[in-house]
């Protein structure tokens, strides 16, 4: 099985880029590491689930707090997901990595293949406030120097194409 890690900043194209792969590679399925993140949010706020108006914030704080009672909280679960996944699929996308740490946790605790890419873009997500968009799960990807893949979403058909590319040198 390969898990597929796609790191990038709100608004960049990490989702599309997922759906993307799954509509190009078969037998794959998309999820997301902060799944757990939002279910708390979804418990704990008042928030409907509606990704147009998530408490970000929260979201980020939450994110944190579970960081501190254990720092691997999300990519342990993650990796207890692909074992289930892997009866059905060969091929999971992560389309929220956001710290080099869950990068390489994950890299270091699976026999899986893993690729990593870095979706960039030049445009910023404008729902974000000025503490979210300095948050470390924004930026601190950013310094990891071990992508697989770097593309950059233009927001035009070759978006697509660079994941074409991908695909095929994964085959």
């Amino acid at each position: 099985m390969k898990i597929i890690l796609i790191a990038g900043k709100s608004g960049s194209g990490k989702t599309e880029a997922a759906y993307l792969i799954k509509e190009l590679l078969p037998k794959t399925i998309v999820t997301n590491l902060s799944k757990y993140i939002k279910i708390f949010a979804l418990e704990m706020t008042e928030w409907d689930g509606d990704d147009t108006n998530k408490p970000r914030t929260f979201l980020q704080h939450m994110g944190d707090k579970l960081r501190e009672i254990d720092n691997a909280f999300l990519t342990k679960r993650l990796l207890e997901d692909t074992k289930l996944y892997e009866q059905y699929y060969e091929n999971v996308v992560v389309c929220d990595i956001r710290l080099k740490e869950e990068i390489e946790y994950i890299k270091n605790n699976t026999s899986n293949e893993v690729i990593t890419i870095l979706v960039k873009s030049n445009r910023l997500n404008d729902k974000l406030n000025e503490a979210e968009h300095n948050h470390k799960t924004e930026n601190e990807f950013l310094t990891y120097d071990k992508y697989d893949y770097i593309i950059e979403n233009n927001y035009d058909d070759s978006f697509k194409k660079q994941i074409e590319k991908i695909i095929e040198g994964m085959k």
